[in-house]
């Protein structure tokens, strides 16, 4: 008994001090106004990623705002979204999340907030889907509804340079690559965040990818496996 009890606190233990060092990345990576917020939400993730998933859904607010992710890649989604956060910093967030959750499968959504170069983002998506289990999808990264944004907040064009890299790492690596439409007016609530229209296009684009997850689990239950 007391060595069940030992292990159980070790566990706990190592929970807490993962949980502590992945709210700590996020909050020196972020920007001072949204620190707290973020850190926040790096640790409701943490803390939903202890229970075991099917499918993890990694990403920035975009998939954050795509709120309960459920069935759509499986009985038990995950809905790692963190708002802020980018590929640099998913880069170094992304192993405790997955290795908590211990998905069969994971789905990368990311770019959003992204300002490197070309180069410098494809490197750090490339690290993430090295450690996501069975990567079944990259999301391609929505463009900014110019009209609600002004001109010179746009980011359209250098998002599209990213979505080229994307798309070349989803057919080197075999997995669907979910385009984005061509425009978002329409889509958005605020030139970037998509509103409820929006949110049915991103999901259908998640639903589309994830029917391969969902037939098999759907065909397991009619065996009774």
């Amino acid at each position: 008994m007391m060595l069940g009890r030992s292990i159980r606190f070790g566990v706990l233990l190592i929970g807490v001090m993962v949980a502590g060092l992945l709210a700590w990345a996020v909050y020196v990576a972020a920007p001072m106004s949204t620190k707290p917020a973020r850190s926040l939400r790096a640790l409701a993730v943490l803390a939903e990623a202890t229970r075991p998933a099917e499918t993890v859904v990694l990403g920035d607010s975009i998939t954050q705002m795509g709120g309960d992710l459920d069935p759509i890649c499986g009985p038990r989604t995950l809905n790692a979204g963190v708002q802020g956060s980018d590929a640099y910093t998913w880069r170094r967030m992304a192993g405790p999340v997955f290795g908590l959750s211990r998905p069969a499968h994971s789905i990368i959504a990311l770019g959003t907030n992204t300002k490197a170069t070309p180069a410098e983002f494809i490197a750090d998506y490339r690290a993430i889907f090295d450690a996501a289990p069975r990567p079944v999808a990259i999301v391609g990264i929505w463009p900014f509804e110019a009209s609600r944004l002004g001109a010179e907040k746009d980011r359209s064009a250098m998002l599209a340079r990213y979505n080229a890299e994307l798309r070349k790492l989803a057919a080197e690596r075999g997995v669907a690559f979910i385009e984005p439409p061509t425009s978002a007016n329409g889509l958005t609530a605020d030139g970037i965040h998509p509103n409820g229209a929006g949110k049915a296009v991103w999901k259908a684009g998640l639903a589309t990818a994830c029917g391969p997850i969902t037939k098999r689990i759907a065909t397991l239950g009619a065996s009774g496996r």
